[in-house]
């Protein structure tokens, strides 16, 4: 319903970022990885700065003792990607990875720094490291008090 006035009314988030989109993907990874999740579960994040799009696909369980970011990130104009294409693209790319770390009984690392892959004729950047924010937040606690 329109308030009469040409001002949009809650303008959608760019496809990319659409929470739906994310959903979607998220729920692939949990219904694809279930057997390995052991009360974890995947999140996703895109998020465009100027031309670049990175991806956070966030493996976590709920007291966040387990806390593994897999971050990628892409030039948009270097290959003429939409946002969205971009992330698809990294999502693959992420979801080959996890085939692999859970496959290698999640002793297969990314590196914790940004580091240059080349796949499908496109280089981008990827970074991955195992917290235990859990186990963090404790220890931010003891020292701050």
């Amino acid at each position: 319903m329109s308030d009469g006035s040409n001002k949009p009314q809650n303008s959608p988030l760019p496809e990319v970022i659409a929470r739906l989109d994310r959903a979607i993907i998220a729920d692939l990874l949990n219904k694809k990885y279930a057997a390995y999740l052991d009360g974890r579960c995947f999140e996703l994040s895109c998020q465009q700065e100027g031309d670049e799009l990175m991806v956070t696909v966030l493996l976590s369980n709920d007291d966040d003792s387990f806390h593994y970011p897999i971050e990628a990130r892409i030039s948009l104009s270097a290959y003429s990607l939409s946002s969205r294409d971009a992330c698809h693209f990294l999502c693959d790319y992420i979801d080959i990875y996890l085939t692999n770390y859970f496959e290698e009984n999640e002793e297969l690392y990314l590196p914790i720094w940004w580091s240059q892959r080349s796949w499908q004729d496109k280089e981008f950047f990827v970074k991955a490291q195992k917290l235990n924010k859990a186990l963090e937040n404790h220890a931010d606690r003891l020292l701050n008090s």
